[in-house]
């Protein structure tokens, strides 16, 4: 009872706790509250289970352990839940990227992933995406690296803004870089749960017309972040951070064309 009514007084206001923060609580007193469940149900059962003297012990080792995961590693605090949601986006970013990469054939690079299309042919038979889909696939890797280098803008814009709210503690200027860095991590929820959204429509045969909402999605939530980068915390931020951003920007709106434009001529050829 203590760890659920806990759980819900963390979404009062006067807790002061970010999304992040709550999400965490939630997932390991549910986990609390479900062993525990599981417990006290195989005591109130009338016939004894199976190996009787070994399940008890096990029922309440599960217990502790759910305990001991609450406490040594349920992230301390709003920033290292915020950091801790960042890390998990971009580690995500990278798997898809090496899945997808390995399965068009192509081999990470700094420049363009754009290949000819004699690659597509020689690639056709070792990926399982057709002649038409294997453009948009490329293109749709390329959101997909868009999207990584939007959760690392958003997490040197953290830092920066973070480091000025501590120089500003206790004053007006704090509590407003304080809901920039909310409304931030905000936007970069929405890009990287999109993400993983957009990778597992990639998968060969393609749902062209689910592909094509994803992308649309996908693209404007990107476009979404950095418009608010690069409008409302440009006077916040150092010049790298926002030469990046408009960077990203001006790539994330390149990559929806052409990925509309590969998906929208791979249709009419499978028509």
């Amino acid at each position: 009872q203590l760890v659920a009514t806990a759980a819900l007084v963390i979404h009062s206001p006067e807790a002061g706790c970010a999304t992040s923060t709550r999400k965490y609580v939630k997932q390991s007193s549910r986990e609390i509250v479900a062993t525990c469940q599981q417990l006290v149900e195989l005591f109130l059962q009338k016939k004894p289970p199976a190996r009787a003297d070994q399940i008890p012990a096990q029922k309440t080792g599960a217990v502790w352990s759910a305990c001991d995961r609450a406490t040594s590693k349920l992230p301390k605090g709003n920033r290292n839940a915020m950091w801790r949601d960042l890390l998990t986006w971009i580690v995500e970013c990278k798997e898809t990227l090496e899945e997808f990469q390995q399965l068009v054939g192509l081999e990470e690079s700094s420049g363009d992933t754009d290949i000819s299309f004699e690659e597509f042919l020689q690639n056709q038979n070792a990926s399982g995406y057709s002649v038409q889909e294997l453009p948009v696939a490329t293109q749709s890797l390329a959101l997909i690296k868009c999207s990584r280098g939007s959760i690392n803008v958003t997490m040197q814009a953290a830092d920066q803004l973070g480091k000025s709210a501590e120089k500003a503690v206790e004053s007006e200027r704090a509590e407003e870089l304080l809901d920039f860095i909310l409304q931030l991590h905000t936007l970069a929820r929405t890009v990287g749960e999109g993400m993983t959204d957009l990778g597992a429509c990639m998968y060969p045969p393609m749902e062209l017309e689910e592909l094509q909402e994803e992308t649309i999605s996908q693209s404007d939530a990107i476009l979404s972040l950095h418009d608010y980068v690069l409008n409302t915390l440009e006077d916040h931020l150092n010049q790298e951070t926002i030469e990046l951003s408009s960077k990203i920007h001006a790539a994330a709106k390149k990559r929806k064309d052409n990925s509309i434009n590969a998906i929208q001529a791979a249709q009419q050829q499978q028509a």
